[in-house]
């Protein structure tokens, strides 16, 4: 069994199904590209497409390519007739990603909060400097950046 059939061997669907398939015919659909002339059958038949395995794919995070592969549509015919439902199913993977993304991070995973703190907070560009205290590394001046790093970092500790 190839990835592409895998993907809807076992499709997890959130929502009812409702059945709904699209048809197309012989004309309406060219060949991937990606299948040699030499390897094409002589004869086109019609495609079956469901609605429901688009969705659960596009949720599964299946691409365009992956799609075309298993169907033997095109993309361009498999977008024309399905993209707002891919699309919509593409959101609702990515906003269940950026859902469980922050629970880790509220959870205290460190590696999320410092991604989650440069991509979406934009504090790489905010990050400001240590002032130069003395140019001699007494421990006096450690202890006091030390203090200025700490209260940078956590500017609710007591003092």
């Amino acid at each position: 069994m190839s990835i592409n059939e895998s993907i809807f061997r076992d499709l997890i669907i959130s929502e009812p199904l409702t059945g709904v398939k699209i048809t197309l015919q012989p004309k309406d659909y060219n060949w991937p590209e990606c299948i040699p002339t030499a390897y094409r059958p002589k004869k086109k038949t019609k495609v079956i497409i469901e609605v429901d395995h688009i969705r659960a794919a596009a949720k599964n995070g299946a691409t365009w390519d992956q799609l075309e592969n298993y169907y033997m549509v095109d993309v361009d015919t498999l977008k024309k007739h399905f993209f707002i439902d891919y699309m919509r199913s593409r959101a609702q993977l990515e906003i269940n990603v950026i859902d469980s993304m922050v629970t880790s991070a509220q959870a205290g995973e460190v590696t999320i909060q410092k991604f989650l703190a440069t991509n979406w907070l934009d504090f790489a560009n905010k990050i400001e400097a240590l002032p130069v205290i003395n140019q001699t590394p007494d421990e006096e001046t450690i202890n006091l950046r030390l203090k200025i790093l700490l209260d940078k970092m956590n500017p609710t500790v007591t003092k």
